[in-house]
């Protein structure tokens, strides 16, 4: 079994890399996990993108035999993209945006954001792809519990449901599998307002 360490070389000094890579290397590990958090490092404006640095890392890496894994940046947006597409951006139960910063400030389902991922992503993978030391890909972080009611996330989430249950009446559709059979909390068709999350029964589905 290899054991590994996250490594963010954009938050570091560039004098100071050989040395941490030394004492990684020293230390026993075996593979190196980068760029997760690394977007605007990568790509600080729309289409402009700058690997240099992660390359010289990746080489750093490979003197020492060291394996890379490199990670999708989706999990941190630029904030390029927020000023330019303010969609991108979650939206809570009363219509408000979130700001820019922290982590995950996204909404799933914008096109913009899509489109934006599938820029970055690609452009990395036709970079890193060949590498002999990159031996795998994480996709985005880890799973969150950040919520997003923005329309474009209620007309994804719609639609799913009429893939899946194809009705939303209490029994046996969409409605009954997420508790909804009690008090006012009833729906009958999948266009009804949109709901507070907060009024529902359970956060636990029973389908």
């Amino acid at each position: 079994m290899k054991i590994g360490t996250y490594y963010y070389p954009e938050q570091w000094p560039r004098e100071q890399w050989q040395r941490d890579f030394d004492n990684i290397a020293a230390m026993g590990l075996r593979i190196v996990h980068m760029a997760e958090f690394a977007w605007f490092t990568m790509e600080p404006k729309p289409g402009e993108f700058h690997f240099d640095w992660l390359d010289q890392c990746v080489e750093m890496a490979r003197q020492r035999s060291l394996d890379v894994i490199l990670c999708t940046p989706t999990a941190a947006p630029p904030s390029w993209l927020s000023q330019e597409h303010p969609d991108t951006l979650p939206m809570d139960q009363f219509g408000r945006r979130d700001r820019f910063g922290g982590r995950r400030h996204y909404s799933p389902t914008s096109p913009a954001m899509h489109q934006a991922t599938s820029r970055i992503v690609t452009a990395m993978a036709k970079h890193f792809g060949s590498h002999q030391s990159v031996i795998g890909w994480q996709i985005d972080n880890e799973y969150s519990g950040n919520f997003d009611q923005s329309e474009h996330t209620h007309a994804a989430f719609r639609q799913w449901l009429k893939r899946k249950y194809e009705t939303f009446d209490v029994s046996p559709g969409a409605g009954r599998s997420f508790g909804l059979d009690g008090g006012r909390q009833k729906c009958s068709v999948f266009f009804d307002p949109q709901q507070q999350f907060r009024l529902f029964a359970s956060l636990h589905l029973f389908d």
